[in-house]
């Protein structure tokens, strides 16, 4: 390796490690917020990285409870969320709308589907036509330890106002936030998670298969379950890659989720630090770097 030993610092709080790497105490600072990040991309000294990956969040949805079991409402849902406002005013433009069913940035992503640009008229509509022509009250739960996800929530209850869904935050510590979401118990919450594996079927089998141990929303479609289960077995890339197109499509119908953000991956390191490069499950190859 180039460098032959890493003294890695736990340092809670996050404007620590802002002031850390900007005042050169440390080499790399990870978990910076947004706007941290921002007030840092023109100091001297210091480079922020902002590489597009293959993390996503989504606002999970319990598919199995009411009002959620209606496709309708999840569709009401996902066009009335302000998913530039987020990009503009969470992530101060360090983000995407994520406008799929997987990440981006891997083989078999489309778009062609995508229909849920903010319409707070559709979204209106379809509340009405699902019998909820006044909305409802909900909770929305979200991680303590997550800084954007509490302006997430804070975004979403205003935004949601307007279509008369009255939410109710709820703020938890990670333990039993976690629990709930995997124990497929939550029923509305900010969640974000990353498929490691740049394949159209895996990422499709992790949130929507009915039988996947991590599909935490409850989602069942019985055609989707029977495409990727056939899908498996193609071995041709392009073949493999064209199977899953159209199953991408009756996803997005089906509304499992808020389909909300592509944060991407983000640090701040020292301008003396080269070599930096992205890994979709190691962040950071160390064996990559190089200390001028």
């Amino acid at each position: 390796p180039k460098i032959k030993r890493i003294l890695y610092k736990v340092v809670p709080e996050s404007a620590n490690r802002m002031a850390m790497v900007a005042n050169g105490d440390v080499d790399i600072a990870v978990d910076l917020t947004p706007q941290e990040l921002n007030a840092l991309k023109d100091r001297k000294g210091v480079n922020v990285v902002n590489v597009r990956n293959n993390s996503l969040v989504w606002i999970h949805i319990n598919n199995q409870l009411k009002p959620f079991d209606d496709k309708l409402v999840r569709q009401a849902l996902n066009y009335a969320t302000p998913r530039d406002e987020i990009v503009k005013s969470v992530f101060f433009g360090l983000a995407r709308p994520w406008k799929g069913v997987i990440p981006s940035i891997f083989p078999g992503f489309t778009d062609k589907f995508w229909k849920y640009d903010y319409n707070l008229e559709t979204a209106r509509a379809l509340l009405n036509k699902a019998g909820y022509p006044d909305g409802f009250e909900t909770t929305l739960s979200y991680q303590a330890t997550e800084a954007t996800s509490e302006k997430i929530a804070i975004l979403m209850q205003t935004a949601l106002k307007k279509v008369g869904i009255k939410i109710k935050l709820n703020k938890m510590t990670a333990g039993p936030f976690s629990q709930q979401i995997m124990t497929k118990k939550m029923p509305f919450a900010i969640w974000q998670d990353i498929p490691i594996q740049p394949d159209p079927n895996y990422c499709l089998t992790l949130p929507y298969d009915s039988n996947s141990f991590i599909n935490y929303t409850n989602y069942s479609n019985p055609e989707v379950d029977k495409i990727i289960k056939e899908g498996r077995s193609i071995i041709d890339p392009v073949e493999r890659v064209a199977f899953h197109e159209a199953v991408q499509g009756i996803v997005l119908d089906d509304a499992p989720l808020i389909f909300l953000i592509e944060p991407g991956y983000k640090l701040a390191l020292r301008d003396n630090i080269k070599g930096f490069s992205y890994y979709t499950c190691r962040y950071i190859r160390f064996d990559d770097l190089t200390k001028e």
